[in-house]
C-alpha cells in the first residue's frame, strides 16, 4: 500500500499513538481531511493497536454519511458531529486528534495548561486552551471548541481529554504525544516545585524544536512499525 494513502496513515497514527501512552481504549478519534476537501477519513472504533486500513472509511463532509470503507461497528466510525462541525469552521484544520490519555486526563482535571518546564514543552508555547464545556449551550459543541481553539492548535478538556486540531496528521499525532508526555511532567515538577524555563528561553527553543521535531519523530514512528507492525503495510489488510 502506498505510505501516503490516508487510510494507512490513518492506521499508522492510531498506532503510533498507542505506543507513544495515548491510547484510550476504542472511544479515541483520529481523522485527517481528504485532499479535495470534501471529506474526510477516519478509523472504525477500534483499539488503536489493532488499527489496519481496512478499518478506515471516508466519510462525505456535505451530507455526513459514509461513503467508503470498513463498517464494523455500529456506529460505524467514531464518528460524532463536532468534528465535522470544527473542520466546516476551520478551513486550515487538516487533521483532528482527541485522545483520554491518563496524564492528560489527571492534567485536565486542574483547569492549568502545560507549563515550560522542559525544552519540548515549547512546541506547545501559545498553543493551548484550558477549556470547559458547557453542555446546556445551545451553539453547536464543535462551533464552541473551533471558537475556544481560535487558531490555536490543542484544547484540553475539562475533566474529559485532548483535541489536537492540526495543519497536517504528522502536526496531530506528534503533539498529542508531546501533550501526553509533557503533562506527566508538568504535574511531577510541580509535585516537586520544579521551576520553568526563563521566558526568554522559549521562544529559540520552538523554534528550533519546529524545524526538525515532528518530521523527525513521525519518520521514526513509521521506520519503528515497519518492524513491529508489518500486517499494517500488506495490500488489502483488513
Amino acid at each position: 500500500m502506498d505510505i501516503d494513502d490516508p487510510r494507512l496513515r490513518i492506521a499508522m497514527a492510531r498506532r503510533m499513538l498507542y505506543r507513544s501512552g495515548c491510547d484510550t481504549g476504542i472511544a479515541q478519534h483520529v481523522s485527517e481531511r481528504s485532499v479535495d476537501g470534501r471529506s474526510v477519513f477516519v478509523s472504525a472504533l477500534d483499539h488503536g493497536d489493532r488499527t489496519t486500513p481496512g478499518g478506515v472509511g471516508r466519510f462525505d463532509l456535505a451530507d455526513r454519511t459514509l461513503v467508503a470503507g470498513a463498517a464494523r461497528t455500529d456506529p460505524p466510525l467514531e464518528y460524532a458531529p463536532e468534528y465535522v462541525e470544527i473542520y466546516e469552521c476551520c478551513p486550515m484544520v487538516r487533521a483532528i486528534v482527541h485522545t483520554h490519555s491518563f496524564w492528560t486526563m489527571v492534567l485536565c482535571t486542574t483547569g492549568e495548561t502545560i507549563g515550560m518546564f522542559n525544552t519540548t514543552a515549547s512546541l506547545l508555547a501559545d498553543e493551548q486552551v484550558a477549556w470547559q464545556d458547557d453542555i446546556f449551550e445551545s451553539t453547536p459543541r464543535g462551533e464552541r471548541i473551533a471558537t475556544a481553539l481560535d487558531g490555536k492548535r490543542v484544547l484540553l478538556m475539562r475533566n474529559h481529554g485532548l483535541v489536537v486540531a492540526a495543519e497536517s496528521l504528522e502536526v496531530a499525532v506528534v503533539l498529542a504525544g508531546v501533550v501526553e508526555e509533557q503533562a506527566r511532567l508538568h504535574l511531577e515538577a510541580r509535585r516537586h516545585g520544579g521551576r520553568e524555563m526563563p521566558s526568554g528561553h522559549v521562544g529559540p527553543m520552538r523554534r528550533a524544536h519546529q524545524r526538525t521535531y515532528v518530521d523527525h519523530t513521525w519518520a521514526a514512528n513509521v521506520r519503528r512499525l515497519r518492524v513491529t507492525d508489518p500486517d499494517l503495510f500488506v495490500d488489502g489488510a483488513v
